[in-house]
């Protein structure tokens, strides 16, 4: 019996549109892709069709070859404190 929880989760579409548009502008091959970043070219393609990846260090490194930048939460920057303050008030 299936649930819920047996369905594939995609990640955002736009980074799927992303990784495709990168790889295009560069003219690199999904195998090419795959090599410089160290994974199997099926990751790529996952990549590219907005399927997600068990390997988050994976996606990273497909990510770095492209010279695109995560999104999301878990790679949020956090905001710069222009104040000079420390953690403790002092200054």
């Amino acid at each position: 019996m299936r649930t819920p929880n047996d369905e594939p989760r995609t990640t955002d579409p736009a980074t799927a549109v992303r990784v495709r548009a990168a790889r295009a502008r560069g003219a690199y091959t999904i195998a090419t892709v795959a090599a410089l970043a160290r994974v199997d070219p099926s990751v790529v393609v996952a990549l590219e069709n907005g399927e997600a990846i068990a390997d988050a260090a994976a996606c990273d490194r497909v990510l770095a070859v492209l010279g695109l930048r995560p999104e999301g939460p878990r790679h949020a920057t956090p905001a710069l404190d222009l104040t000079g303050r420390r953690d403790d008030g002092s200054v």
